[in-house]
């Protein structure tokens, strides 16, 4: 479930509390869950007061509301008192001020409805605002009939300063790591460092809200600096350094700690204590008493080191790959090479992370160096809470065209948290795997013989996607619809359709209806992980002004080997673990001369990344070796002779043909053939 405010955090986060890129309407978000409401006119109940006594309310300048409404339209206003410059005794010193809100939108979308402009309005003295729901559409039937009333829902409530700095907030932020309520006793959160180094961590924020305006706490650590006198019992290298928030919002840090925390095992938490209760008055004993719980959310945390930087650790949360204890099968991950030419890596990394104690598996990858292609494997394993695992030597082993590897789990340990019941000869509970453990990989890196990160093309931004499989013609297809505002239709001979696809395999058509409204059809097969087919034929037989389709019809499945042998085939038998998913990145349309006319999507550029300066592998040529065996003899004249007569039973590689420039003039003639003669003859 999404709100509102999550991206307000999220950009917050990233910016210091401030938050000048918020934007301020998210409609058609799916809509919170009503449980965590601040209102719901479900009960009858149509307003609800804010006590923000607790902050600056002078600067208040703009209050957002998220809401949604199930019939998809309602209004209300925001209500605070200002300053009535006419009051003659106490009881006329505040003017009631409202500011309307008005909402239209699909039933049950969350938007968000704001007052602005606020700034110096608002009175300390009486620091408070209320939000009123006036009117909801109700239900109406095929006849036009009310049938019933609608529900506005309230989720939740921020105000922002004229910087757009959060000043308070009011609601459930369900992605909260953490949580606390008046009546709960101390609650930790144990700070995560996976993926970073934690020796070099100089300083911790972590952002808390408050919806009651206090709470306490602390975050500590341990000081690896300090040494601990194992004489004595009140020893410790733990710090623990007192925290508390009197508003509605806050940021918690400690700061010098570069050097102080465990490199491998770093320890360090946030703790919340207390938490005040909302106070209601009681009308028997004239005094204000504890009502409901209030609450305290930890929201973000961030790391920097000692100049400021901040250090960002890996998310888990999006990991390539889950293995938990209790699952029977190993489970791979089938590394993608999207836009990138394998041959030239050299090491795979991959990042591991256990939230139990142990995981092994392997990194495997298809060796096609040999005269038979040979599927190898590196054993791995990872007994800590963070690992990285890797293959390395791979250059030139992988096949440019059709590349494979992987990374396998086979056991994750689970927790031994179970109390068997009986003892050992010490008399100490032994304890029996009780609660899953888990196993992901967090990331997979390419590096080239080099050292340098091979980073592939960038295919988030595609046009069209098809998940999963469907015949052709059934209606599962997915179609893009080309867009030729800028391109003479008639003029298009053929379109390049560029694809990333994770299982090697897509077919489709290019798909037009021509002057007379007859439908044509141009197939295409894609096959490779990331790569162009040209679809020829079109040869101007789209009308102009008609945007033709690319459509996507059949994707490879995601299967894996079983390990056992087809007797008839003797092949590998395979076995269906997933969906494929096919990705068209670009459409690039030519003319009868083969001129680019029109391009959809990621531009040539974009799908050939220049190298970066400095970063380009040096080319080691070898003049006269056409045959790239490591001699200069005649037989790479022959081969070179039978290349520049056209004959297409044999093939120069990329390599061969730089080898070939012999003469000094760049491009590969007959010359050259001469040039390798002289060198031969010790020319």
């Amino acid at each position: 479930m999404q709100k509102s405010i999550r991206k307000g955090f999220s950009a917050m986060t990233a910016a210091a509390l401030t938050l000048s890129a918020l934007s301020c309407q998210f409609v058609g978000v799916q809509a919170a869950d009503a449980e965590t409401a601040l209102l719901s006119t479900a009960d009858g109940t149509k307003e609800i007061s804010f006590d923000i006594s607790s902050i600056d309310v002078t600067a208040v300048d703009r209050i957002d509301a998220t809401i949604s409404v199930d019939t998809g339209e309602a209004n209300g206003c925001f209500g605070y008192n200002v300053a009535n410059p006419e009051a003659t005794d106490e009881d006329d010193k505040f003017t009631w001020n409202q500011v309307s809100w008005d909402c239209k939108g699909s039933p049950n979308a969350e938007m968000v409805v704001s007052a602005d402009g606020l700034a110096g309005t608002m009175e300390q003295e009486s620091a408070n605002f209320m939000f009123q729901i006036w009117w909801i559409q109700s239900f109406y039937d095929a006849d036009g009939e009310a049938t019933g009333d609608g529900t506005a829902t309230l989720y939740d409530v921020t105000l922002y300063d004229a910087d757009d700095n959060i000043l308070g907030y009011f609601g459930t932020y369900e992605d909260a790591l953490i949580s606390a309520q008046t009546d709960d006793e101390n609650v930790t959160y144990n700070f995560n460092f996976v993926g970073i180094d934690a020796s070099a961590v100089d300083k911790i924020e972590a952002d808390v809200a408050v919806n009651t305006g206090f709470v306490n706490g602390s975050i500590g650590y341990t000081d690896t600096t300090i040494e601990v006198d194992p004489d004595d019992e009140t020893s410790t290298n733990w710090v623990q350094v007192e925290q508390e928030t009197s508003g509605l919002y806050d940021t918690w840090s400690v700061d010098g700690l570069a050097g102080k925390l465990d490199p491998e095992f770093p320890a360090a938490n946030l703790q919340f204590w207390y938490v005040n209760p909302f106070y209601v008055y009681d009308e028997e004993t004239e005094e204000s008493v504890p009502g409901d719980p209030g609450t305290v959310q930890l929201m973000a945390v961030r790391y920097y080191d000692a100049d400021g930087n901040e250090l960002v650790p890996v998310d888990i949360t999006n990991s390539l790959l889950e293995r938990t204890s209790d699952e029977e099968f190993d489970t791979a991950y089938v590394i993608p090479f999207t836009g990138i030419d394998a041959s030239v890596i050299d090491r795979i990394e991959a990042g591991i992370y256990v939230d139990s104690s142990y995981v092994n598996g392997c990194m495997g990858y298809n060796d096609v160096s040999g005269e038979e292609d040979v599927w190898t494997t590196v054993e791995c394993e990872t007994s800590e809470k963070y690992g990285v695992w890797e293959m390395t030597g791979l250059a030139g082993k992988l096949d440019p065209n059709y590349p494979s590897a992987q990374v396998q789990f086979w056991y994750t340990n689970p927790f031994y948290d179970k109390d068997s019941g009986a003892v050992d000869e010490d008399g100490n509970p032994i304890m029996e795997a009780g609660s899953v453990g888990t196993a992901q990989l967090v990331y997979v890196k390419l590096y080239d013989a080099d050292g340098n990160q091979i980073v592939p093309v960038n295919t988030d931004d595609y046009l069209a996607k098809k998940y999963g499989n469907g015949a052709d013609y059934d209606g599962d297809s997915v179609a893009y619809i080309v867009d030729m505002t800028d391109v003479d239709a008639t003029q298009v001979a053929s379109m390049e359709l560029f694809f990333q696809v994770d299982t090697g395999y897509v077919n489709g058509a290019v798909g037009y209806a021509d002057a007379d409204d007859e439908w044509h059809s141009v197939n295409y097969d894609f096959s490779g992980n990331f790569g162009s087919v040209l679809v020829e034929g079109i040869d101007g037989g789209i009308p102009a002004g008609y945007a033709p389709q690319v459509q996507m019809w059949w994707v490879n499945e995601n299967r894996v080997g079983t390990g056992e042998i087809d007797p008839e085939t003797e092949e590998e038998i395979t076995e269906y673990v997933g969906e494929g998913t096919a990705k068209l990145l670009s459409v690039i349309m030519y003319d009868a001369e083969g001129n680019v006319i029109g391009i959809n999507g990621l531009t040539e550029e974009e799908l050939n990344p220049a190298p970066i300066p400095g970063d380009e592998p040096e080319v080691e040529v070898n003049v006269g070796d056409v045959n790239c065996d490591g001699n200069v003899k005649i037989g790479d004249v022959i081969l070179l002779n039978r290349f520049l007569a056209e004959d297409q039973t044999i093939e120069i590689t990329a390599q061969g043909m730089l080898n070939a420039e012999a003469d000094g003039v760049e491009g590969v003639t007959g010359n050259d053939s001469i040039a390798i003669l002289k060198i031969l003859a010790g020319l």
